[in-house]
């Protein structure tokens, strides 16, 4: 066995493509969409890696890949912390124990030569992207910018050392769940905070992505991880959903005419990836996907940010109330809501009001250097 840093395209392609083969016979894996991958890694095109830093690695065995993992590290993560970690991520490997090993050893390697002590993960490349191994609901595909992976994956990390950091849970819900109580709630707050509901205006959307970014880092700032997104990052990400993004699932709360906060839903464009080859949007891939995005009938929220001053008004109930009859009207059956983080109570309490239920739960895992 030997671990390779990853140090041209031959590499970085076999980087790539190694979790597709390790996983080929795993039916609900779903091989994200490759050339997002490649602009997430990109340092040309993604401002992350002005201020962030990374090494791949790909574990050979007899010559073919047998795993991969990143090493990361993120010049701002110490200032927002309470300790620095280097970030391990995009971490996929065989059933074998020694193979877990030697790629672990590698980021372990990286972080002595930082002086960091701790390994945070995984981390696709940070905790404002894909994160966590699936640790609870192996039996069903992954939403959109979800992972997935085989239970060897959590039982074999927590032999190697690997500590829970943080759970994270995935919610499922379906259209038709009785919603009266936080529809009333919500009426209720509208009316005693003079409060409304206004829709993004896509012919300003850069200015509408700096304030939306604004509300973001006001929102997470001290949560488990927490780095602030640059206006640039922001943007880079903004762009990259806005090409999938039904425009009415993107909306913001505001109080007195303030930006209070925002939620964002996209479609479950899964089914649709699933029909790629390795995730590659071939001629023929293309068409295959755009034919399976018609017959799209679920959704993901995907993030729900309220500023800390607005965080005890209950707004919550509003968004998650406005959602609900956005996506019933866009025909959206059934959804998922995720990530909510394992210790965040308050919001597990209001998505469960809407008659939601846990299904999947991540973990981001800590090892000691």
């Amino acid at each position: 066995m030997e671990i390779i840093e990853v140090t041209n395209k031959s590499l970085l392609n076999l980087f790539l493509d190694a979790p597709g083969n390790i996983l080929k016979n795993y039916p609900h894996y779903i091989a994200p969409i490759l050339s997002n991958v490649k602009d997430t890694l990109s340092i040309k095109k993604n401002p992350l890696w002005q201020v962030a830093e990374r090494k791949l690695f790909v574990a050979l065995k007899k010559g073919k890949a047998a795993g991969t993992i990143a090493a990361i590290y993120h010049s701002q993560h110490k200032q927002y912390n309470p300790e620095d970690a280097v970030y391990f991520g995009y971490l996929h490997f065989e059933n074998d124990p020694g193979l877990l090993h030697e790629l672990v050893s590698a980021v372990k390697k990286f972080a002595s030569e930082k002086k960091v002590n701790t390994l945070i993960g995984p981390l696709n490349p940070s905790l404002n992207y894909e994160l966590g191994i699936l640790t609870e609901g192996f039996d069903s595909d992954p939403f959109f910018m979800m992972n997935y992976n085989p239970p060897y994956y959590p039982a074999l990390i927590e032999k190697e050392g690997g500590k829970v950091a943080m759970e994270f849970l995935a919610y499922n819900y379906r259209q038709g769940i009785k919603t009266d109580k936080i529809e009333r709630v919500s009426g209720l707050l509208k009316n005693r905070y003079n409060i409304s509901i206004e829709n993004i205006n896509f012919k300003k959307f850069e200015a509408e992505a700096n304030e939306l970014c604004e509300v973001y880092n006001d929102a997470f700032k001290g949560h488990f991880g927490f780095i602030p997104f640059s206006e640039k990052e922001f943007l880079f990400m903004a762009k990259a959903l806005k090409q999938i993004l039904n425009p009415q699932l993107l909306f913001k709360v505001k109080l007195k005419g303030d930006t209070a906060g925002f939620m964002l839903t996209i479609p479950n464009i899964n089914p649709a990836v699933k029909q790629l080859h390795k995730g590659r949007l071939t001629p023929w891939g293309i068409i295959k996907f755009i034919y399976r995005l018609r017959k799209i009938d679920s959704a993901k929220v995907m993030l729900v940010a309220i500023r800390k001053r607005y965080q005890e008004l209950g707004l919550g109930s509003i968004l998650y109330s406005e959602m609900n009859a956005r996506t019933k009207k866009a025909g959206y059956l059934q959804g998922e809501i995720s990530w909510i983080a394992g210790e965040n109570n308050k919001m597990q309490k209001i998505t469960e009001s809407i008659g939601a239920e846990p299904y999947k739960k991540y973990v981001v895992y800590r090892f000691n250097v």
